[in-house]
């Protein structure tokens, strides 16, 4: 073979390992991209139940209950409200 032919060959070598780490590197980032995006749908859905559950929690009737019953808090009588009267100048 002639050193041209040579060199050809070893070119073409190269560009088919090339091709094939190309090939293996875009599947692998392909499936890391498809774990993260349903790691982030994951996420999305427990967002949305902590939401839900934060604004059961957060509801009047409930943390009046809660105050109540675990701190032995009420309501105030109406001789112990105060109410501030502002003077406009």
């Amino acid at each position: 073979m002639t050193r041209l032919n040579i060199i050809l060959l070893l070119c073409c070598a190269v560009l088919g390992v090339t091709q094939v780490w190309l090939s293996f590197l875009r599947n692998s980032n392909a499936r890391e991209m498809h774990a993260t995006h349903a790691s982030i749908l994951e996420i999305n859905e427990e967002m949305e139940q902590l939401t839900i559950e934060s604004a059961s929690l957060m509801r009047p009737d409930r943390l009046r209950r809660v105050a109540h019953e675990n701190i032995g808090m009420r309501a105030p009588l109406a001789s112990q409200v105060i109410q501030a009267s502002v003077k406009m100048p």
